[in-house]
């Protein structure tokens, strides 16, 4: 092939591409921008839609979650109250006994349904008079450990022999060798 026709053939490709791309009107290719950008704007919008779609599917999922859960906890409450109701006086008596003091939910819960099933007014008033009672109790115990603790630490501080892993010297009331050896030796109080 001559020169001639390299050149022509040259010419000729680049007017079949001059053709495709540049015998497009202004406006027919800013059509065809507007019409891409629309694509784009709306396939954005329907991947915004699924998302959204998913993460109320989730949220929904998530609320059923906590219904069911608040079912299943009124369920257990409302069988705990028809079998509270079913106790005789001493029966319900016993069962506050066994959850006072309150130290858990589930012992307020127990002493609640205990009074609250009482079969009279005055049942109700005798059952809420023992649980103070033994609130009390259990409140005045926790006071006198508290106070106990407490001398108990001042006493040893009086000594001045405390072991180094912490404890108070059960033997040693004053320094000396050997004194709290199995204890890691001597430290101030």
């Amino acid at each position: 092939m001559g020169c001639v026709a390299l050149v022509g053939l040259f010419l000729w490709g680049f007017s079949a591409l001059k053709g495709c791309a540049c015998n497009v009107s202004p406006e027919e290719m800013e059509r065809r921008a507007a019409e891409v950008r629309r694509q784009q704007r709306d396939a954005t919008a329907a991947a915004k839609a699924v998302a959204d779609q998913e993460a109320n599917q989730r949220i929904d999922d998530q609320i059923r979650a906590v219904k069911a859960k608040q079912m299943a906890e009124a369920q257990r409450l409302e069988r705990r109250r028809t079998l509270y109701a079913t106790l005789t006086g001493p029966e319900r008596e016993r069962s506050l006994r066994d959850a006072c003091p309150v130290d858990i939910e589930e012992d307020e819960e127990t002493a609640g349904l205990t009074i609250e099933s009482a079969a009279t007014e005055a049942e109700r008033s005798r059952l809420t008079a023992i649980r103070r009672q033994l609130e009390a109790a259990h409140a005045r115990k926790v006071a006198a450990d508290e106070a106990k603790r407490k001398a108990e630490a001042a006493a040893a501080r009086a000594r001045g022999v405390c072991c180094c892993d912490g404890s108070v010297s059960p033997t040693c009331t004053t320094v000396h060798q050997g004194c709290c050896s199995h204890h890691g030796g001597v430290c101030g109080c």
